[in-house]
């Protein structure tokens, strides 16, 4: 595997399918024929169509990476993706049932009602006998919002839920190289699918170091 991916614990291929909705949201048509903001703000700021297609277009690739997130951490052995509309209501589980998780891109995406919502959620598995976490992917000097949460809910920002999912410490730092990377090297989704097509079955015996979709064989 290319030495720019520094995310072993990740199958190659499941990165790349976590990654197709960012892609997506990139390369989306951002049709703005008109401003549309209210009165105070063109009277304070002037109208560049350049910059609102910029703005939109932002807004669009961050909610894709809050699903990118999500989808990725599925992607760990032992855990699940729980999609929408799964019964708890929540966003990812352990396949024994003992975790279940909420994912949030930023510590801010819930107001009190929603935070309310999600709280008796992960209370509902809480009282069947999981441990239940709120992760927050980016949390600014990575302080985390409790939303005044008990104690018995973790709430993780995004780097230390990476370190509890991969087990290191580096995880986070080495996502962010990794995505960058990605990014500088491939234009579109199917570039890299093709590159992913093209990799090599894995040859270390290790758990988590498969590169490719093809499952190492199993240990003596």
């Amino acid at each position: 595997m290319e030495d720019w991916y520094k995310i072993p614990e990740i199958r190659f291929c499941d990165y790349v399918e976590s990654l197709k909705g960012v892609y997506d949201a990139r390369t989306a048509n951002i049709d703005v024929q008109t401003d549309e903001r209210d009165a105070f703000t063109k009277a304070v700021m002037p109208w560049r169509l350049d910059d609102e297609v910029w703005r939109q277009r932002e807004k669009k690739i961050t909610m894709a990476l809050g699903v990118f997130h999500q989808k990725l951490m599925g992607k760990f052995s032992g855990y699940t993706n729980l999609g929408t509309g799964h019964v708890t209501g929540l966003d990812l589980m352990k396949t024994d049932g003992t975790e279940y998780w909420e994912v949030k891109n930023r510590h801010n995406t819930m107001n009190s009602a929603s935070a309310k919502t999600t709280l008796d959620k992960l209370l509902v598995m809480k009282q069947k006998g999981s441990t239940v976490f709120l992760a927050q992917i980016n949390c600014p000097g990575g302080k985390v919002n409790r939303y005044g949460y008990p104690s018995d809910v973790t709430v993780f920002n995004g780097s230390q839920a990476y370190a509890y999912l991969s087990g290191r410490e580096a995880f986070w730092n080495d996502l962010i190289y990794t995505i960058s990377e990605t990014f500088k090297l491939f234009t579109t989704h199917s570039e890299i699918q093709r590159f992913a097509a093209q990799q090599p079955p894995p040859i270390s015996l290790e758990r988590h170091s498969q590169s490719a979709c093809i499952e190492p064989p199993s240990l003596p």
